[in-house]
């Protein structure tokens, strides 16, 4: 009984244990789905976290970039209002320069004015003597009038004698030019005689000349047929020589053919040889092909895990760039402003440049009044010298007109003289012209031969007319292009005013453009206005956000700090990645040269011994698998170490933003781990290495 109910007690204890253990295993499945919740959790509050943070410093950047734009603004209000100051008391100092300016001007004006009175009444006083004065040179002026008809009558008569004067040897000139032009003419038949005689004896020259060529041409060209019958001959005999000679290689030909093909069959059963090792060398260098394309998707796979952290990377760049263009935009902003005071100091410069140029105006009319002044006194006392002029002249005309009166009748006298001379002269010209008419009748004879010799020329002239129709020809064939040529001109005359017209239009609308832009400045002006009444309001503003901003100040220090240490970790993370990735490298590429070494010995080996193949065959195969599956095992040990790699640098990744206070103690016991790992690697290989080599 006690051992039945010991056993009883036993299996409800046995039964209690082991639905604390069901109970346990549910809580610890519960505990683990509760921990997988949290580190989700904790994934996306990180994640709000980071975008928070990020709104956070947009925030502050652009609270820092719109005080750095306030103080700027306050700091140009100030320096307008200073300006302003500045300008109106200029303003002020112009008006009262301008007042005494004025004053001083009127006062110069009353003086002148005294001073021109002055002036007129003594031209008055002028004006009295010269009335007096001009009465006695009236009358003097009427007799001069009298005499100078006279002499105008005695002139026209003289002039009357010279015209029939140049009547008599003009007529005496033209009959000495047509006995020159008659003269000429003859001169010219005997110079175009000439040249043709000369042509005729140049044309008979050229064509013994000619003749002579051709006759040498002649006997030039029967040596030629002479020399070519003997090496016509000298072919023949060659031509003999090389048919013995083809039909000799000919034999010879066929005795090479025949030992050509017998060497032919060795070479094939050597080429087959060949080709049956090369195929067994393709088959090597696919299976080389396979390892190597394997380790490059081996390769690719980590690439793609280093794409996606780059990735990550550049996304935080094009935030930090977006925060800069909001700051390139600020600033833009601040240079139109800028701008719009500077053209508002310009219009004030133009304001102060008018003032000074009425300044000036007003001082050169002055300058004018004052010159006027000196030139009326300069001709008041040349006024009264003239008039003692005037009378001094009055008396030396009076006797030189007595003088001229005494030489004019001196001159009718001479000129009486003359006509007497002149009849005579034409009587005696036309003695002379009767003289020299029997003159004129030997040379109308010369002229006649002269006909003659003409005639014979036009002989020639028809020739040459032929030419010159020819030539004509030509010409209009010339013209027609030239028509061509002009209607292109035309066309292109039509293009270049269709353009000036598309010009003009664009002119005009390049002037309204400008006028656009005018009553765009004149906007803008009033728009400077309205900003500066709003600058006034945003003062009040301002002195709220400073408290606003200190408080902001003291949150965006510790933003700072955890964004440091953020980033350092994310560097060292980075260049763990590197470190690893270049490790990796190096040892596939380490392996495949290796590899490509030991199978460029083997086929060394093969193409040596090729007499022993069969035996070498046999042996070489086994080696040749258990490498293969060597090299099997060696890159399924490099895949699951790539992807422990992996996977520890994910996780440390993703742990991360979590816990902000990692040790470092476990990322250099990592490091260690990696080395050694490494190490091991290269031992494992170096031992393949060997077995290889024996």
């Amino acid at each position: 009984m006690l051992n039945e109910n010991e056993f009883r007690s036993l299996q409800d204890s046995l039964n209690s244990i082991k639905c604390t253990y069901e109970k346990g295993e549910f809580a610890l499945q519960q505990l683990t789905h509760t921990l997988e919740l949290l580190r989700l959790n904790e994934l996306k509050s990180n994640a709000e976290n980071s975008v928070t943070v990020d709104t956070l410093n947009n925030c502050l950047d652009n609270k820092a970039n719109k005080q750095i734009f306030l103080n700027q603004k306050l700091e140009e209000i100030q320096m307008t209002e200073f300006k302003e100051k500045e300008v109106q008391k200029m303003l002020d100092q112009l008006n009262s320069e301008i007042t005494e300016e004025r004053r001083n001007a009127v006062r110069k004006i009353i003086k002148l004015e005294e001073e021109t009175n002055k002036v007129k009444k003594a031209l008055g006083i002028q004006t009295a003597k010269n009335e007096k004065l001009e009465k006695p040179h009236k009358k003097v002026s009427e007799e001069l009038r009298g005499h100078r008809f006279e002499e105008y009558s005695l002139s026209q008569g003289v002039e009357e004698l010279q015209s029939n004067i140049r009547e008599y040897q003009i007529k005496t000139s033209m009959l000495l030019n047509t006995i020159e032009r008659k003269d000429n003419e003859i001169q010219a038949a005997k110079e175009k005689r000439n040249t043709i005689q000369r042509g005729l004896e140049k044309l008979l020259k050229e064509h013994k000349e000619s003749l002579a060529n051709m006759r040498n041409q002649l006997k030039e060209i029967e040596k030629s047929q002479e020399a070519s019958e003997l090496n016509i001959k000298a072919y023949e005999e060659k031509k003999e020589t090389l048919t013995a000679n083809e039909k000799r290689y000919e034999t010879e030909k066929e005795k090479l053919q025949s030992i050509f093909k017998k060497k032919e069959s060795g070479v094939m059963k050597i080429e087959n040889e060949y080709m049956a090792k090369a195929e067994a060398t393709a088959q090597l260098q696919e299976e080389i092909d396979e390892m190597v394309e394997k380790t490059k998707n081996l390769n690719l796979s980590s690439r793609c895990l280093i794409d996606n952290l780059k990735q990550q990377a550049e996304t935080m760049k094009g935030h930090l760039a977006n925060e800069q263009k909001e700051r390139v935009q600020v600033q833009r902003t601040q240079r139109k402003l800028h701008r719009q005071i500077a053209s508002f100091n310009d219009e004030q410069s133009l304001c102060v440049r008018k003032y000074h140029r009425r300044i000036n105006e007003a001082k050169s009319k002055l300058l004018f009044l004052d010159k006027e002044k000196i030139r009326l006194d300069e001709e008041s006392k040349k006024n009264q010298e003239k008039a003692n002029e005037i009378q001094s002249k009055i008396n030396t005309e009076i006797a030189q007109h007595d003088s001229e009166r005494l030489k004019c009748a001196e001159k009718i006298a001479s000129l009486s003289k003359m006509l007497d001379d002149s009849n005579g002269i034409c009587k005696q010209l036309n003695k002379e012209i009767q003289d020299e008419l029997p003159v004129l009748e030997d040379l109308n004879s010369k002229v006649k031969k002269n006909e003659q010799v003409e005639s014979e020329t036009k002989s020639l002239q028809v020739e040459m007319n032929q030419t010159i129709r020819s030539l004509e020809s030509e010409i209009r064939q010339l013209n027609d292009a030239n028509k061509t040529l002009d209607f292109d001109l035309k066309q292109l005359r039509k293009q270049i005013m269709t353009l000036e017209s598309d010009y003009k239009k664009k002119l005009a609308d390049q002037i309204d453009l400008l006028n656009s832009t005018e009553s765009n400045i004149y906007t803008n002006v009033c728009r400077l206005n309205t900003v500066n009444i709003e600058n006034a309001r945003l003062d009040g503003g301002i002195l709220k956000q400073e408290q606003s901003i200190q408080e902001i100040c003291s949150d965006w220090e510790k933003i700072l700090r955890i964004k440091s240490k953020l980033r350092n970790r994310y560097r060292s993370l980075t260049d763990i990645i590197e470190n690893d990735h270049l490790s990796e490298q190096r040892l596939i590429q380490s392996s495949i040269e290796f590899y490509k070494y030991l199978i460029e010995e083997k086929m060394k080996f093969i193409s040596t011994e090729c007499c022993q193949r069969d035996q070498l065959f046999k042996q070489i195969l086994p080696e040749l698998w258990r490498l293969f599956n060597e090299i099997n095992q060696f890159f399924e040990i490099g895949k699951s170490i790539s992807q422990q790699i992996v996977s520890s640098k994910v996780d440390k990744m993703l742990a991360l933003p979590s816990s902000q206070n990692v040790d470092v103690h476990q990322e250099n016991n990592y490091t260690n781990n990696k080395k050694n790992d490494n190490n091991n690697n290269d031992g494992d290989n170096n031992d393949d290495v060997r077995k290889c080599q024996n």
